[in-house]
């Protein structure tokens, strides 16, 4: 495989248990792990659908959200954009109107945010990036994605964001853990065949929000100290370090 599939669950959602049994359906044969939260702890859940892909040999894993559903074809634009992004931490999801922008030049473009409904990271990053997280972010942070966009800004990791969505947000309406979304009109869906996932990424669609990343890792971080400071030195073989930290 190429890539390996997990779905953080709420069990106790009748529609929550119909999106997911769908979501099976859509992807198959290629194996989706169910990792239900059985202590309404979005973090340990996520944790958990992280560890159970580490084990999968695949080169990359995506973690979803049980409020989606993936288009046709899910599956192999995940491997070819996987495949053409070998390294980069990946995001197949985003809400801002930027992303129709640069649709038409690029499947990709950078973003000052991170959208975690769909995200993928290496496999080969797994355990560095659980043991990181363990150490760095205080355990009762609530956001799961900030946790991937910090380790990716302190391991200096490119952050692609697809601008041609590969899952529509259903659930965007009525989010369980109180998400309040400005619109919901969904990003460009990837429709066509295959994409050209080759394609260089568009610079900043979105304007970065200065002070940003500082006060997001104040308030996660377990240790006063520096994001640049918390580095593992980890990098994909290819990727090579740039000097200077965050």
């Amino acid at each position: 495989m190429s890539v390996a599939l997990a779905v953080t669950h709420a069990p106790w959602d009748a529609q929550r248990r119909a999106w997911v049994a769908r979501l099976q359906r859509d992807v198959s044969p290629q194996p989706l792990h169910v990792v239900s939260d059985t202590r309404r702890d979005r973090w340990d859940t996520t944790r958990r659908a992280w560890l159970r892909l580490a084990t999968q040999p695949a080169r990359y894993a995506l973690v979803l959200q049980d409020d989606l559903a993936v288009v046709p074809g899910f599956v192999q634009h995940a491997v070819d954009a996987t495949v053409a992004a070998d390294g980069a931490v990946l995001s197949f999801f985003t809400y801002t109107p930027f992303a129709a922008d640069c649709a038409a030049r690029s499947a990709w473009f950078v973003d000052d945010a991170l959208w975690g409904a769909c995200l993928g990271l290496p496999v080969e990053a797994l355990p560095t990036f659980l043991a990181w997280t363990a150490r760095w972010i205080t355990p009762s942070y609530g956001p799961t994605d900030k946790r991937v966009w910090l380790f990716a800004r302190a391991h200096e990791l490119p952050i692609l964001t697809a601008t041609h969505s590969l899952v529509r947000h259903l659930g965007a309406g009525h989010s369980l853990i109180g998400h309040r979304f400005g619109h919901v009109d969904d990003p460009p869906l990837a429709t066509r065949a295959r994409l050209d996932w080759q394609v260089p990424p568009e610079v900043p669609c979105a304007p970065q929000r200065p002070g940003r990343l500082a006060a997001v890792w104040r308030e996660a971080r377990s240790q006063p100290v520096e994001l640049s400071t918390t580095d593992s030195g980890w990098r994909p073989h290819h990727v090579p370090s740039k000097s200077g930290g965050d």
